[in-house]
């Protein structure tokens, strides 16, 4: 349910003010408690700034500028050394509130200047209105940190899904079959995946997922995916159409209208050196400077969709590239081709392609580009890859 925003109370915050005029300060605190602040501290002497600062974490300062002990230039310099103007608002106080006077008291970091006497009206609502800003940029800024936490975590929760060195190593050994990984993470938490495993003793089932919407959505709908393929069974007879056809009747039972995925899903033969594979909207493999091609609708949009099942034979030692939908996006955006660059300069480009700041980059999503080969001198020796 969403909630309204509303700052804390006044009666929370608490107004340091330094003034040596005993007449002013006794107006500047029956202004401030008429306001609802309950927690002033005056000081009559500027030099005692410093020693309570970190004692009593003032979310305001009044400083009157004839400080006879401390020149409140002076003070309004020390006090933006350690606190912008964001952080801690500071208003200056003087009798002759000139144009120059003004002038320099915002150089030196005042928020604020107000004329003495003070009027009653005008004080009230500048010290409510800085407060008020203060109170909801800290907690916007809370927000935004426990947010920034939280979506760390979130992507480490995402890579830690990715396969391990160690899973790809221990599949290189046992079928000869050498997969690659680089991947460049965009400007917004990622809605990719890639998986592996092994089919029996040599084949190997691989995939490639991209999520649409990206951000907390996208994320959220691959942990779903992920789980869905977990839970599902391989394919044992070279049918990945089927298992496809299998995971998007799952999926669409889940997804939101408007939300959907692509997915690759190949098998890898070392046998007989081929790869089949089925594609549900996701870009085909590349292979040897040409578009192995691809069909099939997005996951997620049809109850019932069928999906076609593509074979290719892979020569060894040959890279086959496949990749995420936003690579292709990337790729076309930037000018260049995936297929005339090929599997080694796709994965040459990717990790020198500055990481997007915002989205709307051409290279805003996450992007991922697999490498597989079959080794001509592949062993199933199970020391090989340790």
């Amino acid at each position: 349910m969403n909630q309204i925003y509303r700052p804390p109370s006044l009666r929370q915050a608490r107004i340091l003010v330094t003034s040596d005029d005993a007449l002013n300060a006794q107006a500047t605190l029956a202004l401030l408690r008429g306001l609802g602040v309950r927690q002033v501290l005056a000081l009559p002497d500027g030099n005692e700034v410093a020693r309570v600062m970190e004692s009593f974490s003032p979310d305001m300062i009044v400083m009157d500028l004839n400080e006879t002990y401390l020149d409140s230039w002076e003070l309004c310099r020390q006090v933006r050394q350690t606190a912008n103007r964001d952080e801690l608002p500071v208003i200056i106080q003087t009798a002759e509130a000139d144009a120059d006077d003004r002038a320099r008291a915002f150089d030196l970091g005042a928020n604020d200047v107000v004329a003495k006497p003070l009027r009653h009206q005008d004080f009230v609502k500048r010290v409510r209105l800085h407060l008020e800003t203060r109170f909801t940029l800290r907690t916007l800024l809370d927000m935004r940190e426990r947010l920034t936490n939280e979506l760390a975590m979130a992507d480490g929760m995402l890579r830690h899904l990715q396969p391990s060195s160690r899973l790809l190593a221990e599949i290189r050994a046992a079928t000869g079959i050498m997969i690659e990984a680089e991947l460049r993470p965009g400007a917004t938490l990622g809605g990719n995946l890639w998986g592996v495993t092994r089919l029996g003793s040599r084949r190997v089932g691989l995939y490639v997922l991209d999520c649409s919407g990206g951000g907390i959505v996208g994320a959220l709908n691959v942990f779903r995916l992920h789980t869905l393929i977990d839970r599902a069974p391989y394919p044992d007879d070279d049918d990945p159409a089927a298992w496809l056809a299998h995971i998007n009747g799952l999926l669409a039972r889940l997804l939101p209208t408007g939300q959907f995925a692509t997915l690759l899903f190949a098998v890898l033969d070392p046998d007989t050196l081929t790869m089949n594979y089925a594609s549900a909207g996701a870009p085909g493999p590349i292979y040897e400077g040409a578009d192995l091609g691809s069909s099939g609708v997005p996951l997620g949009i049809l109850r019932k969709a069928a999906f076609t099942n593509h074979r290719a034979t892979v020569q060894p030692n040959t890279p086959v590239l496949l990749c995420n939908d936003g690579l292709v996006d990337a790729a076309s955006a930037l000018g260049w081709s995936l297929v005339t660059s090929g599997a080694a300069g796709a994965m040459g480009r990717l990790p020198a392609m500055p990481t997007p700041t915002r989205t709307g980059d051409p290279a805003a999503n996450d992007l991922t580009a697999l490498t597989i080969r079959f080794e001509a001198d592949h062993t199933a020796d199970p020391r090989r890859g340790a």
